[in-house]
């Protein structure tokens, strides 16, 4: 008996239910450089000369004399906004041909702003990882990268700390370090054992880690990015190199409060609905307008090359 095959009573149409994209899971660089608003797109800000605030001044008054005088030098140093954007266009065609699951618009725009957000991902890992920008760093190699069970990233860690403690007067709070040194550190056995008694399960998780050296937050850098120009195959880095960061990063921006870096913003927008009419077409500019500075130098010590 003749029957009809299923390809014969279904036309296939797209899945409404899902649809495959790719996109990086988080950022890390707000964490790192906190977010600090302003109104002219240049400007500079005060430093207050360190040595005056650290110096030890104070003398007994004797009788019919006052208290000793001091004082307190101030430098600037200037910020200049640069705008950063991404255009998405939507031609007419495109938006009047497309499936149901394929939202024209909203992709547009969440292409065009994840890309923003991967650009300063990358600014701020390159300023991290630039041992030029920090007073202090070390680079390793041999017996000593954290990659060789022989080596001891529990000295290392603690002297890095140490580093920055002794320089800018109170401890360091912030762990950056890119995905590949997690990996290696997380299994290092100098770590297991240290951990052993508070770890489940034989690895210890990145809080726990903060928790061993009192540093309350532990960043890690798992963000790629394509380094190929479009129509050629995809060559995926990660932005996060193999490099460990300890520094102190203010909870809150404040006058008269360090932090290793900042992002200066000055303004983040979403142009909707830009009509090209000659080009039957509507366009989607995000742009966001940032200087991304390195504060201070001292609050921060580079471990570059962890691990192999």
């Amino acid at each position: 008996m003749a029957q009809p095959t299923s390809r014969q009573v279904h036309v296939d149409t797209a899945m409404t239910q899902i649809s495959i994209a790719y996109s990086n899971a988080n950022y890390i660089s707000q964490q790192i450089f906190p977010i600090v608003p302003v109104t002219k797109e240049s400007d500079q800000y005060y430093i207050f000369t360190k040595a005056d605030w650290f110096r030890d001044e104070a003398k007994p008054v004797a009788p019919g004399t006052g208290p000793q005088e001091i004082g307190y030098g101030t430098s600037t140093c200037p910020y200049t906004i640069i705008h950063w954007g991404l255009r998405a266009p939507v031609p007419d065609q495109i938006l009047k041909n497309a499936d149901s699951p394929v939202r024209v618009r909203q992709n547009a725009v969440k292409r065009a702003t994840d890309g923003v957000e991967l650009a300063t991902e990358r600014r701020v890992a390159t300023m991290i990882q630039t041992a030029g920008n920090w007073t202090s760093s070390a680079s390793l190699s041999g017996v000593n990268l954290w990659s060789a069970d022989t080596s001891n990233p529990f000295s290392d860690i603690i002297t890095a700390k140490a580093t920055v403690r002794d320089l800018i007067g109170r401890e360091p709070n912030t762990i950056v370090m890119g995905a590949q040194v997690w990996d290696q550190l997380q299994k290092h056995p100098d770590m297991v054992d240290r951990l052993k008694y508070t770890v489940t399960g034989g690895v210890p998780t990145p809080q726990q880690l903060g928790g061993l050296f009192m540093l309350g937050r532990v960043l890690i850098g798992a963000a790629i990015y394509n380094s190929a120009n479009e129509g050629v195959a995809g060559s995926y880095s990660s932005i996060w190199a193999k490099d460990f960061w300890v520094g102190y990063v203010t909870p809150t921006p404040a006058l008269e409060e360090p932090s290793a870096g900042y992002i200066i913003r000055y303004d983040t927008r979403v142009a909707g609905w830009l009509r090209d009419a000659l080009r039957y077409r509507d366009v989607y500019d995000v742009i966001d307008s940032t200087d991304e500075v390195v504060t201070a130098a001292d609050a921060g010590y580079l471990i570059e090359d962890a691990v192999v």
